[in-house]
């Protein structure tokens, strides 16, 4: 009687499917049974960016601004990622103080919509200056 070998799993033919598509090259360096694998990086971002969909989803809300964030924070190592990610909340939580502070400010002093827009505007547009001006400094002084 002959016996039938049974079929490779799944993944086996997403990742020969993508290694035909995109022209992958296989791990020449890894063991044969290693060779052919979807890297950790992957699949925790895959899995945040799930997570983000599956609770804004259950919250009725958007999730495309969090997904990004999620795709941003997510690097090579889980310490790393954390670090990002407090980084990212810690920005987020000054800048909306910030962004508090000034809306109730403005509005204390009386001014109308277009001017409070306005005064916003340039806050925001010397955040973004002040940020590039301290990546450049920084750069600077890792190139010394």
């Amino acid at each position: 009687m002959k016996t039938v070998a049974p079929p490779p799993p799944l993944w086996y033919d997403i990742v020969k499917t993508l290694e035909k598509r995109y022209a992958m090259e296989p791990q020449k360096t890894a063991p044969p049974e290693h060779r052919y694998h979807i890297g950790m990086r992957i699949v925790k971002t895959v899995t945040a960016v799930f997570l983000c969909g599956l609770l804004a989803w259950a919250r009725s809300a958007s999730a495309f601004y969090s997904m990004i964030a999620a795709v941003v924070c997510v690097q090579n190592s889980a310490g790393k990622t954390i670090e990002s990610s407090v980084n990212r909340m810690v920005g987020t939580l000054i800048g909306v103080f910030i962004m508090s502070v000034l809306k109730t400010g403005l509005s204390n002093l009386n001014l109308q919509a277009p001017w409070q827009t306005f005064f916003t505007g340039l806050v925001v547009i010397g955040a973004v200056l002040l940020d590039i001006y301290r990546t450049k400094a920084a750069n600077k002084v890792k190139k010394s």
